[in-house]
This record gives structure tokens, C-alpha cells and sequence, in this order.
């Protein structure tokens, strides 16, 4: 089953208090063509059909551009991937932003019904006139508090449209990894996606999705951005994003490292963000790979194993994302752990 927020979404357009106001201001300003319209020819008779026929189109405008926030689905019903980058980028008021929304159609909507009751009771024609200003500036008031904010939403909504679509067809296999370890490279190498690389920490800032044809499986592979050796509470906004992959999409987390002692940065901070990298799955979902051995000496190389080993990881991959050494290997115990993990999930259901 695919499920695919991200394009979905993809058209949303979330309208700014201005636009609305712009839209409303331009509709009330319109004549109102009665023309086929059986009316009797008093005044009375004549002003309630015109302002009816405002009130109504103006309604119709504000709740149909209101609507766009109102109608987007909320986090509970979302993939927890996509919640978690909504409130992430929304800064955790994506769902108060869509409640605000709705609260502000109700409400225009009591209003609506009001000032219909009133025009159609008025035998004043500039009685009716001013009912249908009163409406215009009530409303667009409601319309201003309820999309109060709707900046944060736009944010989150484009994040949203940058992830990746999610399948339940494919096995995801999430990289992972301090900055500069060459996540990026191995992504380019062995599947579908080209992320930008470059020799500047933090160059992939979102999580970006490829594929590739390994045996008789399609794979997905993640490319996420780097997290750097701090606590959950202190990580920043791209960070989040890759604790959220991880968390949500991996069914196998390649945790890559750099074992140079010249490395961007060395080996006990590296350390650390793979024990980051436990909290978040399972151990036995991480698969371990030493990257850049091909400008890596035997003693760096063996330096890293040493330290891994203290921290109970026997098994460890030999790769260079740049020339392709030892990735056949890697993306083979890769496919063998995930599909054991989706047996046993298969199993337990």
C-alpha cells in the first residue's frame, strides 16, 4: 500500500488573511445579474434577491479559501513520518493551526445564516445593503483570527510536499550517520536518488528517498540529514527530520562512519550518535558501516573496529562509497535482516 502525503498536498494552496480579504472585497464590488429571474418590481423584492445572491457567493468564496487549512488532515490520521515533519516544521502548532481554521468556518458560517434571516425579514433596502457590509467586515475579521499563523502552516505543508512518498511494498533502509561520513555519496551510488554533496557539514538538510533493484526486491534508500553528538531536546529542525526517519521509516538503519583521524569529527563523538542511534530502533536493526577506506589507513581502519567491538558490534562492513567496495556486501545483510524483520512483524500480526 503507498501512501503518498507528499503528492497529495502537492496542489494545496493555503490562502493568507489578505488574499481572502481581496477575494471577498472583489465579489461584493461585482454586479449581480438577475437577468431570467422572476421578481415583482418593488424595491423590497429587488434588494433582498441582489444581496441574497452577494451574501450567498460571498460565503461560498470565504469558506471555500478558509476551507484549504480546514480540510487538511490532521496528524493523528497521517503516517507518524509525515506528523512528526508537520509538527517539527510547524513548530508543534500544525494541528491548533487546523482547529483554528475550522472554529472560523463554524463561526462564519452562524454568521452567514443570521444575516441571511435578516435580509430576507428586512423591508428596508438600505437595511439590506448594510446587512451584507456588516457580514463582509464580521467575517473577514473571523477570517484574520482564524488563519492567524497560517504562515507556520505553509511551512509545514511545504515540508510535507519534500518528503519522500512512503510504500509498504518496499524495504527502507535509512543512512545514517554524523555529517560528513559520505551518506549523501553512498545514497548517489547505489540508487535512484542524487542528493547534493559537498565538502560542508549539513548540505543535505531533508530527508530524500531512492530506489533500487537488489535480487528480486525493490529497496528504498533514505538519505537523511547528519546529527551531531547532543541530546534529543537540544537537536535543530534538520536534525529532527532524520531522528524521524529513522524512527518511523527504517526497517534497517546503515549507521555509517569516517574512522580518519582528520575526520570533521572524530570517532568518540561519532561514538555517541550511534548510541543516539540505539534510543531510537532497535540494535539489532542497525547495520554498521566503516566508510572511506579507501583513503583510510589499517590503522585507523583498525582503531574503529577495536572501539566497536567494546560497544558490541562483531560485525562490521568495509565500504568505500566512492569506488564501490564492500557495498554488495552491505546491501546484501541489509536485505537479509529487513526481510527477517518484516517475517517476524508478518508473524506477530
Amino acid at each position: 500500500m503507498s501512501e503518498c502525503l507528499s503528492k497529495t498536498l502537492g496542489s494545496a494552496r493555503i490562502y493568507e488573511p489578505e488574499a481572502v480579504r481581496n477575494a471577498v472585497l472583489k465579489i461584493y464590488m461585482e454586479r449581480v445579474d438577475l437577468t431570467g429571474r422572476v421578481l415583482r418590481s418593488d424595491k423590497i423584492t429587488r434588494a433582498r434577491a441582489i444581496y441574497i445572491a452577494k451574501l450567498d457567493r460571498l460565503f461560498s468564496i470565504i469558506v471555500d479559501h478558509i476551507g484549504r487549512c480546514a480540510r487538511l488532515p490532521k496528524s493523528s490520521s497521517m503516517h507518524p513520518f509525515y506528523a512528526e515533519i508537520a509538527i517539527i516544521a510547524s513548530n508543534g502548532r500544525y494541528d491548533e493551526l487546523i482547529d483554528r481554521c475550522r472554529r472560523a468556518i463554524h463561526l462564519v458560517t452562524l454568521l452567514y445564516r443570521e444575516y441571511r434571516r435578516k435580509i430576507l425579514s428586512s423591508e428596508d433596502p438600505s437595511e439590506i445593503k448594510r446587512y451584507v457590509r456588516e457580514y463582509v467586515g464580521r467575517s473577514l475579521s473571523i477570517t484574520r483570527r482564524g488563519l492567524r499563523g497560517i504562515e507556520v502552516m505553509r511551512r509545514a505543508i511545504d515540508e510535507i510536499r519534500k518528503s519522500p512518498c512512503i510504500s509498504g511494498d518496499t524495504i527502507n533502509i535509512v543512512i545514517s550517520g554524523m555529517p560528513q561520513v559520505g551518506k549523501s555519496t553512498l545514497v548517489s551510488r547505489i540508487s535512484s536518488a542524487k542528493p547534493e554533496t559537498s565538502p560542508f557539514p549539513f548540505t543535505t538538510k531533508r530527508v530524500i528517498m531512492g530506489h533500487l533493484v537488489f535480487g528480486d526486491r525493490r529497496i528504498a534508500v533514505i538519505d537523511t540529514p547528519g546529527i551531531l553528538d547532543r541530546s534529543l531536546e537540544e537537536m535543530n529542525k534538520i536534525e529532527l527530520k532524520a531522528v524521524s526517519a529513522i524512527k518511523h521509516l527504517a526497517d534497517i538503519a546503515i549507521f555509517m562512519l569516517d574512522p580518519r583521524r582528520g575526520a570533521y569529527y572524530d570517532l568518540e563523538q561519532q561514538l555517541n550518535v550511534l548510541k543516539s542511534v540505539e534510543r531510537i530502533i532497535d540494535k539489532s536493526r542497525i547495520i554498521v558501516a566503516i566508510n572511506k577506506i579507501d583513503i583510510s589507513s589499517k590503522e585507523e581502519i583498525d582503531a574503529c573496529i577495536e572501539l566497536l567491538k567494546r560497544i558490541g558490534y562483531e560485525r562490521v562492513h568495509l565500504i568505500s562509497a566512492i569506488d564501490g567496495r564492500g557495498l554488495d556486501s552491505l546491501l546484501k545483510e541489509a536485505l537479509k535482516v529487513a526481510e527477517e524483520r518484516i517475517k517476524h512483524k508478518a508473524g506477530s500480526i
